[in-house]
């Protein structure tokens, strides 16, 4: 396929199957070819220098990230559920304009590191890869709204993510992520908070400040105390807390089942599902420069 003036490209959910063909399309800001059954590797993409927006998400392709190297002018891109696509986020490296990225349901391997420099994200989906590290690459990731990244085996602690007070969505179930919860005090538009099977510690002390929680799942960790501190939480919809070591007083959980409908011995839920759609970015930043052809 070869077009020097060839802007957009939307074939999503075309049945299409085979590899990704040779594609010669340097002016290319938009792909859309989720939601088929491509095969083969991102290879033929490595020309495509000019993309903002990249969709390739639910089909079966293979390989790593390395063609994509070039591609420092993505604003958004999702590669989610392709089982086989693997390897280190170290082509992304250079991609700091990123806005958006989801990758889940891959194979992706190693830290967080190559992610440092893309502070201006917003939507960073990595859940379900074989990514192991800590946090801290998202240490200056501050405009951070949704943050999925369960179902690793990422370590540390919460620090690097002191800064992101503009959460509203904060995913790090199936992890083995440690420490307390004091970075999260400042965080009062957070809406969802599930932490469960993690090695968390400490109290609850600091989710007085996340005033906005509607949704908290901290199951399976090791927290201690009190539960006068979720008081504050006057949004409060869904509690689990089961497998702490919490010790709620009388009035705490007479206060919560009539708040939330708390039982002690209620266990979570156990199957969340990312709740963001491709679509979702539509009318975001990730279009800005992506003309009409």
């Amino acid at each position: 396929m070869c077009s020097p003036v060839l802007r957009k490209l939307r074939l999503h959910g075309c049945g299409l199957q085979g590899p990704l063909p040779e594609l010669r399309l340097p002016a290319l800001r938009e792909l859309r070819l989720n939601n088929n059954q491509l095969t083969g590797t991102l290879e033929p993409l490595r020309g495509c220098t000019a993309l903002q927006v990249l969709n390739l998400s639910d089909n079966q392709l293979t390989g790593g990230l390395e063609p994509l190297r070039g591609c420092s002018a993505l604003h958004a891109l999702w590669l989610s559920n392709n089982p086989q696509l693997g390897g280190s986020l170290k082509p992304l490296q250079g991609c700091t304009r990123l806005v958006a990225l989801h990758c889940c349901e891959n194979a992706l391997t190693g830290g967080l590191e190559p992610l440092r420099g893309c502070t201006g994200l917003e939507h960073l989906s990595l859940n379900n890869n074989l990514l192991t590290g800590s946090l801290d690459a998202l240490r200056g990731c501050t405009e951070l709204e949704v943050l999925y990244l369960q179902g690793n085996s990422l370590t540390g602690k919460l620090d690097p993510l002191r800064g992101c007070t503009a959460l509203q969505v904060l995913w790090l179930f199936d992890n083995h992520l440690t420490g307390g919860l004091e970075p999260l005090q400042r965080f009062t538009v957070l809406w969802e908070l599930l932490l469960y099977n993690n090695r968390f510690s400490g109290g609850l002390e600091p989710l007085s400040g996340c005033t906005g929680l509607g949704e908290l799942d901290l199951s399976n960790n090791a927290l201690t105390g009190g539960l006068a501190p979720l008081r504050a939480c006057t949004d409060l919809k869904n509690l689990y807390l089961k497998n702490n070591q919490l010790v709620p007083s009388d009035e705490d959980k007479a206060y919560l089942k009539k708040q939330c409908g708390w039982e002690e011995s209620e266990e979570g839920p156990g199957d969340y599902e990312d709740g963001y759609d491709d679509d979702d970015y539509e009318s975001g930043n990730a279009n800005e420069g992506s003309d009409s052809d």
